[in-house]
């Protein structure tokens, strides 16, 4: 998640361009959102862990940049309208692990995780990954049926809202301003990127096999 983040490659560059993450500006001292579109069309060649890589990068920022950002916590709003089903199968147990430990590194805090448009076919997937994220984070999640966007307005301000979703906010403008964003922190992703671990010289554990996508310690029976 943190390797190869030239945001002037190919797949980052599309996805800025299509605006699938976006992080909505701040109003005074408040909470910061982010949006995630995960139905954008014509957007279906781009993984989940781009999109996941794309929106620590933004988040990197952010922090840097307004100490709000980390004494307030962030507001995750994930919108599924129009995910195509190739998307669900990516959420996998090692995805939501990973996710679940870089975001334990990052200084600020998950408040609230609003997912909108959820589809019924994703309503069992989604109340499995809240039981798989814990009680605290698990608790946070709301899940809203299509066209449902009460729980939304009661964390994030009109003001800063979309106007696709009920909102002042323009997504077009948001979108420039992270373009331009985005190239000057350009520099700086490529030096992060010297700053990393020489996993060649990793022992590697007696029980670090890959069980069905998670890491685990189980020990194997022999029976005779």
């Amino acid at each position: 998640m943190y390797a190869n983040r030239d945001p002037s490659s190919g797949t980052l560059k599309e996805f800025l361009d299509k605006g699938i993450f976006l992080p909505l500006e701040m109003e005074g001292k408040d909470r910061q959102s982010f949006l995630c579109r995960l139905g954008v069309p014509d957007a279906e060649h781009i993984t989940l862990n781009d999109i996941t890589k794309f929106g620590f990068m933004i988040s990197d920022i952010v922090l840097y940049e307004n100490d709000y950002a980390i004494i307030k916590g962030q507001n995750i709003i994930y919108d599924l309208k129009g995910i195509p089903r190739a998307r669900i199968f990516e959420i996998t147990l090692s995805h939501i692990k990973n996710f679940v430990s870089a975001r334990h590194g990052l200084p600020a805090r998950i408040k609230c995780i609003t997912i909108l448009n959820v589809p019924p076919i994703m309503v069992p997937v989604l109340e499995k990954i809240r039981m798989l994220l814990g009680q605290k984070l698990g608790n946070m999640m709301r899940l809203c049926p299509e066209g449902n966007l009460e729980e939304l307005y009661k964390h994030v301000p009109i003001s800063l809202i979309p106007k696709q979703y009920g909102g002042e906010a323009c997504i077009n403008e948001i979108v420039d301003h992270w373009k331009q964003k985005m190239e000057e922190y350009k520099d700086w992703f490529l030096e992060d990127a010297i700053f990393c671990t020489d996993e060649t010289k990793r022992i590697e554990d007696k029980f670090s096999d890959d069980y069905f996508g998670v890491d685990g310690s189980f020990r194997k029976l022999e029976l005779d």
